[in-house]
């Protein structure tokens, strides 16, 4: 129960920032992996560990009748269980709407923080659950680095998919459409160049704009790669030595189709 209750915990944390200080849920999102990706980079130390509990191995590289994963089996009733809520119930609709229109939801009677709580919660137990799965693939043979960019491909997947990352648009077979596509377009372009992986027909790139009050922009490039982490771009340097305040926060994902990550 270990990695559920820390995923449940980190998840916690974020819906709190994102709901109670009303802080951009991207931004969140984005710097919970880098800070999260950090300590555990920082306690891993770049060695091994082996997990031995059958059930993890079992999760993530077992196969039904020696045919399809146990992993993608539990992938795909997951799917339809969450697009039949989004699709067919009162909370479903709740959710859209809170993501959406929170102050709307709020004068018609939803609480846009309990469904936060909820959809985060959701959010943290499955990523807890893919965290074994990936255990198990590896037969409980974990490197620290493990899934180190997979939020990236998790972005792809979304922005193919027409999802809003604030919340309120988005189908799940669309998602799930995203999904496929990112696969079939690293199995068609995936090479290896020297020890690194090479995805030849998806790159992504993030860029986070920060604007303070005298219009002086301050860019952050975020793409994935096995040598680049973050890259501070400043557009322009401020002259003034007042403490700056922040106005704006603008967000742009680009995703490049024909490039190589």
């Amino acid at each position: 129960l270990m990695p559920f209750l820390a995923a449940l915990m980190i998840g916690l944390f974020q819906v709190t920032l994102i709901g109670r200080f009303r802080l951009n849920p991207f931004l969140i999102t984005l710097a919970g992996w880098i800070i999260w990706r950090s300590l555990k980079q920082y306690f891993g130390g770049g060695h091994y560990f082996s997990v031995t509990k059958p059930e993890y191995i079992f999760l993530g590289y077992a196969r039904i009748a020696g045919t399809i994963h146990v992993s993608t089996t539990i992938f795909l009733a997951l799917t339809i269980i969450l697009w039949f809520i989004l699709r067919f119930t009162k909370l479903g609709t709740w959710i859209a709407a809170v993501g959406s229109a929170p102050d709307t939801s709020r004068r018609l009677g939803v609480s846009p923080g309990k469904i936060r709580l909820l959809v985060h919660t959701v959010a943290a137990l499955l990523a807890a659950l893919t965290g074994v799965f990936y255990v198990g693939q590896l037969r409980g043979f974990v490197q620290p680095n493990v899934a180190d960019w997979d939020i990236f491909k998790a972005f792809i997947a979304i922005a193919v998919a027409g999802v809003d990352i604030r919340g309120g648009r988005g189908r799940v077979p669309n998602v799930l459409g995203g999904v496929i596509f990112y696969g079939l377009a690293r199995g068609a372009g995936y090479a290896t160049f020297g020890n690194q992986n090479i995805i030849g027909m998806v790159s992504t790139t993030c860029y986070i704009t920060v604007v303070d009050q005298y219009g002086r922009e301050q860019t952050i490039v975020i793409q994935p790669s096995y040598k680049q982490y973050a890259v501070w771009t400043p557009v322009q340097r401020a002259a003034d030595p007042t403490p700056p305040t922040v106005t704006s926060i603008q967000v742009k994902l680009d995703i490049i189709t024909w490039g190589v990550a």
